[in-house]
């Protein structure tokens, strides 16, 4: 593509963008913007927590949408890993559709929690409640900024005190629902 008045066209919507980084961008994801979405439509059982602030069984994503190439997808159905490989600010919104089995009294919450390199990120963790065996799953999603640098990895895990159940519903859908979803874009580079 040509470059004009020292602007180059946006990749995905054909908007003209500052290459200075001076002026902001109009385009959604930006000229050398960041961004994966990984998925699973399979049943998971995600092992407890250790401990307080600790990654138990971390969820696995089977499929993908996209990435983009500084965003390593490569481990995410083997391990659950994503790796960074560009630094900067990032949006991560993930969510998961589980459930506890059997139940407790008084009822447990279960959480979900974000890990950038085993360590927990603030402001990560969203908790539900399984209230009957008969609920299959309660969708809880997140979103938070996160920084990378280089080389960090992103992992979503149970930080519950009981094995998570992952599933992705059909009783009631025509549609292919997800057990787990993350998705990764970048506000700005370092």
């Amino acid at each position: 593509m040509a470059t004009v008045n020292n602007e180059e066209p946006c990749t995905v919507i054909n908007v003209y963008c500052d290459k200075s980084g001076e002026r902001p961008c109009d385009c959604p994801f930006g000229v050398n913007s960041e961004f994966a979405e990984v998925y699973s439509v399979l049943p998971q059982d995600l092992a407890v927590s250790p401990g307080a602030n600790l990654p138990g069984q971390v969820a696995l994503f089977d499929q993908s949408v996209h990435a983009t190439a500084n965003i390593d997808i490569s481990q995410a159905a083997v391990n659950g890993k994503i790796t960074i490989n560009k630094a900067g600010w990032y949006d991560i919104v993930s969510g998961v559709s589980g459930s506890l089995n059997p139940l407790s009294s008084p009822l447990s919450a279960w959480t979900v929690s974000l890990f950038k390199n085993g360590v927990i990120v603030p402001a990560s963790t969203i908790a539900n409640v399984t209230i009957s065996p008969e609920q299959k799953a309660n969708e809880v999603p997140t979103d938070t900024f996160v920084h990378f640098m280089a080389g960090d990895v992103l992992e979503l895990a149970n930080t519950s005190t009981n094995i998570l159940h992952l599933t992705a519903p059909i009783l009631g859908t025509n549609a292919q629902t997800v057990s787990a979803y993350l998705k990764v874009k970048m506000l700005k580079a370092d």
